[in-house]
């Protein structure tokens, strides 16, 4: 019997998917018919595609608990397991409470319906009854901002609209449970920043939340707890910080060019701001610090220490390199710092990537995701300024 302070189990699951395969130029559904039928045609054996292998998971009320893995490696079956989706092919699943599902915002909706048509049929999928649709109906058209457009067919709104109505009727449900498959950054920069005030008001709710993400930084400032997924199997399961750095180092283990290993991170990489001893976040304009130790071997050529900043999709931003004063007849360790001020890129997701090459060889050695944001006084504009204050006799 699942513990009463516990919103979400999943015991030893294990979610397989059958994959038939026809023998054949062409298949339709006619064909197909005749063959099972008549038996014509050769039907290749059955192949069994295993998503999630033996997966535990309790997540506790009130609880944020962030997912995190390769495409692939089944988060977001997991995610559809919870939500009632998909059935485990074998373990239990136990979800208490009421549940609202974040998946894929808009997909319920009828192309020739209106907006406030759509929000009535939503709504009602996800368990309101047409009183708390009524209700909650003005609210929902104010968080999406679609003003005058609720009355038009879905047809006609952009892919950014959709995903604003979709978002702003799901999150109107108030939910004791919330599964959230990436979308916390849907819509434009304004929006997003709606999305997440609205998130922090629900987590201050109590409300239990398990999240799939590939934003490394959202990962690290919306969870308590984190896994990671490999391969439908659950690698490593701790506080985010941790869970992001082992996964991290094996990301970039993988990707490294060169399996030369004459330098090495003793440890992890720390990204500190002004005066913080490790952080995820940082303003923009600010300064963002990356500590880490190196372990150097004797001999060999001449090497350099590099540092990159990618963007979210691995575009670099910037890129510095410092040669490395090892010893030629012994091991040198050392600590490196690179800070850089003023951080001035834009508010986003982005990684801080420490490597070193020597010659031809380029290996990659450890990086970390962070996120930057943007602070304002008000108005459009972030000018920097400062104020003096003198004391004034008349």
């Amino acid at each position: 019997m699942m513990d009463q302070d516990v919103s979400i189990e999943i015991a030893n699951v294990t979610k397989e998917f059958k994959s038939f395969r026809v023998r054949a130029a062409h298949t339709t559904l006619k064909s197909q018919f005749l063959r099972s039928v008549l038996g014509k045609g050769e039907t290749l054996p059955e192949r069994k595609l295993t998503a999630l292998h033996e997966v535990d998971l309790v997540v506790r009320n009130g609880m944020s608990v962030g997912c995190i893995g390769a495409n692939g490696s089944g988060k977001s079956t997991l995610l559809k397991i919870a939500a009632g989706i998909y059935r485990p092919t074998t373990g239990r699943v136990t979800v208490r409470g009421k549940v609202a599902s974040l998946l894929d915002l808009g997909a319920g909706f009828h192309p020739e319906f209106s907006g406030r048509e759509n929000i009535t049929l939503n709504g009602l999928i996800l368990g309101l009854s047409r009183q708390e649709i009524r209700r909650r109906f003005d609210e929902i058209v104010d968080f999406s901002e679609l003003g005058g457009f609720i009355d038009a067919p879905v047809r006609t709104y952009s892919s950014g609209m959709v995903v604003r109505l979709g978002f702003a009727i799901a999150i109107s449900v108030d939910a004791e449970v919330l599964l959230i498959d990436e979308i916390l950054s849907v819509g434009d920069e304004h929006f997003a920043r709606k999305c997440e005030k609205k998130m922090a008001e629900t987590r201050q709710k109590g409300t239990t939340i398990l999240l799939v993400t590939h934003s490394l930084g959202t990962l690290e400032k919306w969870c308590d707890e984190a896994i990671w997924l490999d391969a439908g199997r659950v690698v490593f399961r701790g506080i985010p910080r941790e869970v992001v750095a082992r996964y991290t180092n094996a990301v970039t283990s993988a990707e490294s060019r060169s399996g030369a290993s004459d330098v090495a991170i003793d440890g992890d990489l720390s990204l500190r701001g002004e005066g913080d001893e490790g952080t995820a976040v940082f303003l923009r304009g600010g300064a963002i610090e990356g500590v880490a130790r190196v372990n150097v071997a004797a001999g060999g050529e001449r090497r350099f220490l590099l540092a990159s900043i990618l963007s979210g999709s691995g575009i670099p931003l910037f890129e510095a390199e410092s040669e490395l004063p090892s010893k030629r007849e012994e091991s040198s360790a050392f600590e490196t710092r690179l800070r850089i001020a003023p951080l001035d890129i834009e508010s986003g997701e982005y990684r801080f990537q420490l490597g070193f090459r020597a010659g031809d060889k380029h290996k990659v050695l450890v990086q970390r995701g962070f996120r930057v944001i943007e602070q304002r006084d008000g108005g459009v504009s972030n000018l920097r300024h400062t104020w003096t204050l003198t004391p004034h006799r008349p």
